[in-house]
């Protein structure tokens, strides 16, 4: 009787655990706003909202640590007001709730990246560095000595753990390593690229397998992506667009197959070649304003995009289905207020369980 007892025991546990877990968190940041809110998406693409955190104003960017445990906020540093002059670093606890741990000052701009192991963290177009140790979620800010770089954004490469950052004044992508030390020094590998490649709130992004960087530039409406090599170093793969495109955010879906590319008004897929060449599979016009900021769901499934309409806040979720092809599900529309300026999912969360928990430690 009582092993009866402890199966169904077990059985209600694994039944609740599954059921937290299954819901993916959702975290999005505002313009001109002192909160982040918190969503949970179901299994079925449904969002609700769960509760806000309080962070300084007028935040621009977030990242999550591929281990799930934390992430960073960059905010507005030209913003007149002091306090956006940092970039807040987030803790997340085993049943992913998101709190603040603190803060580091950060006198320009909201670029803000992850290193694939989950121990360090880039901000700020001083690329300032800090290590987050994964064991007891504390951090420690390592001084920086870099020139400055007129970016707004760097992403990670998790095939050769390097840094790709593009200088905007210069139309130059450079790449950085982390140091012994902890700091981001350039390595010998960069790659000027003509039209412009960054200006204007662009975003710059490298897929899960760390194989390929795509980056946009609101400006002359170009998307250019690169092929990155192992040994370190990237060329450039394509490069494409037009005025009547206007693209703003990336994502991919978890196995590197497919990247996701919001513009203003549509959401399109394209399937990533051997070669990191894009080759268009799904278009979906909204007619409208959405795609300022997007998200993809950790298990690939489904993008959620932002739009802004009188005075609210809508947002839109598309299924990513297996062959790259989206669907768009208007009954899942979710109206809030504010004005979104940045989606992130948090990454599954990683125990001493997990086969890859080594990697960050």
């Amino acid at each position: 009787m009582k092993t009866h007892f402890y199966l169904i025991f077990l059985i209600i546990i694994i039944f609740i655990h599954s059921s937290v877990y299954s819901n993916h968190i959702m975290l999005c940041a505002f313009f001109g706003d002192y909160e982040a809110k918190v969503f949970h998406m179901s299994d079925n693409g449904e969002i609700t909202y769960q509760y806000s955190i309080s962070v300084p104003f007028d935040r621009r960017s977030i990242v999550f640590a591929s281990n799930g445990k934390w992430g960073l906020i960059g905010g507005n540093t030209s913003s007149i007001y002091p306090e956006g002059k940092v970039t807040t670093i987030l803790g997340v606890d085993e049943n992913r709730d998101i709190t603040c741990l603190g803060s580091v000052y950060n006198e320009y701009e909201y670029l803000v990246a992850i290193s694939p192991d989950s121990r360090y963290g880039v901000y700020g177009a001083n690329l300032g560095t800090l290590h987050f140790n994964n064991y007891n979620n504390t951090f420690t800010v390592i001084n920086n000595t870099n020139s400055f770089i007129t970016s707004y954004h760097a992403s990670f490469s998790s095939l050769n753990n390097k840094l790709i950052v593009e200088d905007d004044v210069i139309n130059r992508v450079v790449e950085y390593e982390i140091s012994d030390t902890g700091n981001a020094v350039p390595t010998s590998n960069t790659l000027d690229i003509s039209p412009a490649i960054a200006m204007g709130l662009p975003d710059n992004e490298t897929s899960p397998d760390g194989k390929t960087c795509i980056l946009i530039n609101n400006c002359n409406m170009c998307i250019t992506v690169l092929s990155i090599h192992k040994e370190g170093g990237f060329s450039l793969a394509q490069q494409f667009g037009k005025q009547s495109l206007n693209p703003r955010v990336v994502g991919f879906t978890p196995d590197s197959k497919y990247a996701i590319i919001s513009f203003y008004g549509h959401v399109r897929s394209y399937e990533i070649n051997y070669d990191s060449h894009l080759t268009e599979v799904s278009s979906i016009d909204l007619g409208t304003t959405a795609g300022e900021a997007m998200g993809v769901t950790p298990d690939g499934k489904y993008a959620v995009t932002g739009e802004a309409f009188n005075g609210y806040l809508i947002f839109h979720v598309f299924k990513i289905h297996e062959d790259g092809t989206l669907e768009y599900l208007p009954q899942n529309d979710y109206v809030c207020g504010g004005f979104v300026s940045a989606i992130a999912f948090v990454p599954p969360y990683k125990t001493a369980a997990d086969p890859s928990w080594n990697m960050y430690h």
